[in-house]
């Protein structure tokens, strides 16, 4: 927030602080993403104040800067989308474009420095290839739906607000009659380059929304400066007052909206139980085959005890271990039987996909499904000599969270 005043009120935009609160009016589903403890909280702030130092012509500020943002955040590549935006800028208005080539340049140097610089090297350059080309904008078929677009509608009705801000921005800004400077069109780009990438990942929204309004309020700057472009419209108080009410309105039923959708969509309360009778009834480290993977992160919070068959966004396992992967995938879908594709088998693995694979190739202890999977329990549930219910006691109906023991043949 005080970023964004910054930029915004030193680029002359009026009423730096409505357009603070104009805030309020992005996307509620970059407020949701916002609230989750991850990277992007800080890596924001970084690409803000990449902006500032772009417009100042920095070149070393934003060698250190991308250094700095390549520690914190794995998404490096997104780093250079801020000077390259000022470069491209410069090369059409034709301010300063040599100190925006070393600006670009820098930028690169400081990400490839941090990146032979980190702990992670030279893992992290392959993970960084992995999350870019195949579980990321290479849109896999498992991948997490954070990397799928969004549908037109839903983006039209969550952008609605910002969009009127923006349009009647530009709107303004082409009657000035101006010619575009270095930083005016620096900032278009970049709020087009974000723009785009949110068409293609919905996790993108994390990031574009600032960006517009930070372009809207560029072109209110511009135009602001051109007073004759605006005369007709006179800014009085009653009409500031009036932004700040709907941006407050908008921003309480965004928020109303996060509320609603940060309930959790699997019941915690019985993974909690769950968890705390596998740790108390289970040997240290015995592995648990989950049906799925994107339960794990709760499992692993409450219980450290036992290890886990899958944690990764799939497409991570796919890439490593594409057999063991299509077992995965067929055995938590209860798509059997089924056998492994011919491009994915070799002269001593058995083609043949078996729930019994959960124990023999697997090596799992135990199985954890919750009641979104009822195919799977039906499937397991109908194999007592394989599959023995532990938790909960067993009853007629499927639990929220059941737990089966794998049942080893003695020989």
């Amino acid at each position: 927030f005080a970023i964004f005043h910054m930029l915004v009120r030193g680029r002359g935009a009026p009423f730096p602080l409505l357009w603070v609160l104009f805030l309020a009016v992005l996307p509620w589903h970059f407020w949701l993403r916002m609230t989750y403890v991850r990277a992007p909280m800080a890596a924001l702030p970084l690409l803000l104040l990449a902006v500032h130092w772009s417009i100042r012509g920095r070149v070393w500020a934003m060698l250190i800067l991308a250094f700095v943002f390549t520690q914190v955040y794995g998404g490096a590549i997104l780093f250079p989308l801020i000077p390259g935006g000022f470069f491209l800028a410069a090369l059409i208005t034709r301010e300063q474009p040599r100190r925006a080539t070393w600006q670009l340049a820098a930028s690169v140097a400081g990400i490839v420095l941090g990146m032979i610089i980190s702990p992670y090297f030279p893992t992290n350059i392959s993970f960084f290839a992995t999350q870019l080309f195949e579980t990321g904008l290479g849109a896999a078929r498992d991948v997490g739906s954070e990397w799928k677009p969004y549908e037109t509608w839903a983006l039209l009705i969550q952008a609605a607000p910002l969009a009127t801000i923006w349009v009647a921005c530009l709107t303004l800004r082409l009657r000035s009659a101006l010619p575009a400077s270095r930083a005016e069109l620096g900032i278009f780009f970049v709020n087009l380059a974000f723009f785009v990438l949110t068409l293609k990942s919905r996790r993108f929204v994390e990031y574009w929304p600032v960006f517009a309004l930070l372009s809207a309020g560029e072109f209110a700057a511009v135009a602001w400066r051109a007073r004759e472009a605006i005369r007709p419209i006179r800014v009085r108080s009653w009409l500031r007052a009036t932004g700040a009410v709907a941006a407050v309105g908008l921003g309480a039923w965004n928020l109303w909206v996060v509320r609603a959708d940060q309930r959790p969509s699997s019941d915690v309360v019985a993974i909690r139980d769950a968890m705390e009778f596998l740790q108390e009834n289970s040997p240290p480290r015995s592995l648990v085959f989950t049906d799925d993977w994107d339960i794990f992160p709760i499992c692993f919070y409450f219980n450290h005890h036992n290890t886990y068959a899958v944690g990764l966004d799939p497409e991570f396992t796919r890439t490593r271990y594409p057999a063991l992967w299509e077992r995965y995938r067929r055995i938590t879908r209860a798509e059997l039987p089924a056998k492994l594709p011919k491009d994915l088998r070799n002269e001593s693995e058995d083609p043949a996909i078996k729930y019994e694979d959960i124990g023999t190739i697997f090596e799992a202890d135990y199985v954890l499904v919750a009641d979104d999977h009822a195919k799977l329990f039906r499937a397991l549930s109908d194999r007592p000599d394989s599959f023995e219910l532990v938790y909960p006691d067993k009853s007629d109906r499927q639990p929220p969270i059941a737990i089966l023991k794998v049942l080893r043949k003695k020989t």
